[in-house]
């Protein structure tokens, strides 16, 4: 016999109508559990319909489960709503009240430890355009001999990777941007995207952009963002060793040892 679930799911695939897709959706989250759920979650690309799957998740999830859709999204609202997930069951753990869905897999009773975790694959993600190699390989380098975890695309992509889902990756995953600002990078639709990302994930947490300006000063980052001009940076002409320190600097003793 056909259950609820399933049930739904068959008039989802049946209909591409937004107002039907929501309702049913909405009472998919009532019945259905976080595997489900997230399977409708990959066929999904629509902001409201992921928000109905991601709040019913936060509802009906575990911290490992939170965390591992937290690691694969860099949109402001969908991390927002997972954090409050993980937050509330956090809450609710420490009171007793909680009622986790499968109690066995990956609960922790402190949110920092749940929460310090997710996202920090890399330490760093260098955000640049490709024009500026020269000066950006030598410092994704430096900052590897340093011990940091650096995403860059030199040393990630491979052939046939689809390059928007590895940088989102990339981006979710990373604790800071390295950010090199340049007339080059200004002028590319790439590293613009990257840096909208690494600026959505600032509205919630705090710094994560750190730019490096590169043949360019500050009058000139201006013309193209005064918000961005306003941002302490280091100067390439500085010289490698000197952005590798400032780069490590920026990045807290504490943040750094997490993982080790």
């Amino acid at each position: 016999m056909e259950s609820e679930f399933e049930h739904l799911e068959h008039l989802l695939r049946n209909t591409h109508v937004t107002d039907e897709r929501k309702i049913l959706l909405e009472a998919m989250a009532r019945v259905g559990n976080f595997e489900e759920l997230g399977r409708q979650l990959k066929d999904t690309y629509a902001t409201d319909e992921r928000k109905i799957l991601l709040e019913a998740m936060a509802r009906v999830g575990n911290f490992e489960e939170l965390g591992r859709q937290l690691k694969d999204t860099y949109v402001t609202d969908e991390r927002k709503i997972l954090l409050q997930g993980i937050t509330q069951h956090s809450q609710d753990l420490a009171q007793g009240t909680n009622q986790v869905t499968r109690p066995n897999k990956g609960i922790r009773h402190n949110l920092g430890q749940v929460v310090k975790p997710l996202g920090k694959k890399y330490d760093v993600f260098i955000a640049h355009a490709s024009e500026d190699k020269n000066f950006v390989t030598p410092l994704a380098l430096s900052l590897r001999q340093r011990s940091l975890e650096v995403w860059y695309d030199d040393f990630i992509l491979t052939v046939g990777d689809s390059l928007r889902q590895e940088i989102d990756r990339g981006l979710a995953q990373s604790s800071y941007g390295v950010v090199v600002l340049s007339h080059n990078f200004f002028g590319k639709r790439w590293p613009r995207k990257e840096l909208d990302g690494l600026a959505a994930r600032e509205q919630w947490g705090g710094k994560v952009i750190l730019p490096v300006w590169h043949n360019i000063d500050k009058e000139e980052v201006a013309s193209y963002s005064p918000t961005l001009a306003d941002i302490y940076a280091v100067k390439s002409s500085a010289g490698i060793e000197t952005v590798t320190d400032e780069i490590i600097k920026a990045i807290s003793p504490d943040s750094l040892n997490e993982r080790r």
